[in-house]
């Protein structure tokens, strides 16, 4: 029987001021194949980085997904296996001013 060891855990990351985003967009695949996301979650990316590539079996580039603005990455695909339509990254936009009424939905 083997002891229980502790393990330490990870330091808390570097405090970041919170963005505040006005929008936000999920980006979709137009093919399928092998998807590597570039971006690491809470990383910011400019309108036309490349932020994934899609390969097919024998490694050839596919397609590459561009950011159709600038943002921040609030969620992302893990599964590198996709097909057209599956979801890449949640983008987060940050714009200056909210609008003065929001047309969600809500009354």
């Amino acid at each position: 029987m083997s002891a229980l060891r502790m393990v330490p855990a990870p330091e808390a990351p570097a405090e970041r001021e919170p963005a505040v985003c006005a929008r936000s967009m999920w980006l979709f695949t137009r093919t399928g194949g092998l998807m590597h996301v570039l971006p690491d979650l809470a990383a910011w990316v400019r309108k036309g980085e490349v932020v994934a590539e899609i390969v097919n079996v024998f490694g050839e580039l596919e397609d590459r997904v561009v950011a159709p603005a600038d943002g921040i990455i609030v969620g992302k695909a893990t599964n590198p296996v996709v097909k057209t339509g599956d979801r890449v990254l949640h983008l987060g936009v940050v714009e200056a001013a909210f609008a003065a009424v929001a047309e969600d939905g809500h009354a």
